[in-house]
């Protein structure tokens, strides 16, 4: 899964980009990756930008996508 206008071997995505591509909040992004929900990496140095693997969105969006099912 890509945002539109990525190429579809990008394999980590900016908290920026998730945002845009699941059309929530950074806040709710970063509440994800603090609650351990959505896995994310640092680059560079311990205050470096995060980084979120595509790969672990995907899985991120087909668990709610399940939880939602259940639920209804």
């Amino acid at each position: 899964m890509s945002p539109p206008g990525r190429p579809a071997d990008v394999a980590f995505l900016t908290v920026e980009e998730a945002t845009r591509f699941l059309r929530v909040s950074p806040t709710t992004i970063y509440r994800r990756i603090a609650d351990g929900v959505l896995p994310a990496v640092r680059v560079g140095r311990e205050s470096g930008p995060l980084r979120i693997p595509v790969d672990a969105l995907d899985r991120f969006l087909e668990g709610e996508l399940l939880a939602a099912a259940r639920r209804d």
